[in-house]
């Protein structure tokens, strides 16, 4: 099946194709090197924030301001159990999602965080 969008990961220097219909977390699970645990896709739980920076998502369903507020406010962050591409996307990994890539988390990145 050909994926319409592709959702490049900032820091991995890769991308993964999305049909536009599964979470966008859905699609990047492939990119991760351990196993990654499932969450609770449902927008709750925040081991799937990104930061969006680029690119128009549909939203899936409510996110837990709580665990989008963790580091400080950052409009872009969101979680990627609960968007959908609705065109290419650019995104960067959270703290949770960086460790299950295999890369290594450096002070840089928690800071963006």
């Amino acid at each position: 099946m050909r994926h319409p969008f592709r959702i490049h990961v900032r820091g991995l220097d890769t991308s993964v194709g999305s049909d536009g219909r599964a979470s966008v977390y859905a699609a990047i699970r492939s990119l991760l090197s351990r196993r990654s645990p499932r969450g609770c896709a449902q927008g709750g739980c925040g081991l799937c924030a990104v930061r969006l920076i680029a690119g128009e998502v549909v939203l899936l369903g409510p996110m837990s301001a709580s665990k989008l507020a963790v580091g400080g406010p950052d409009p872009a962050r969101v979680l990627a159990c609960r968007i959908a591409s609705a065109s290419d996307l650019v995104i960067e990994l959270g703290e949770s999602l960086l460790r299950l890539s295999g890369r290594p988390v450096g002070a840089s990145d928690i800071e963006k965080q």
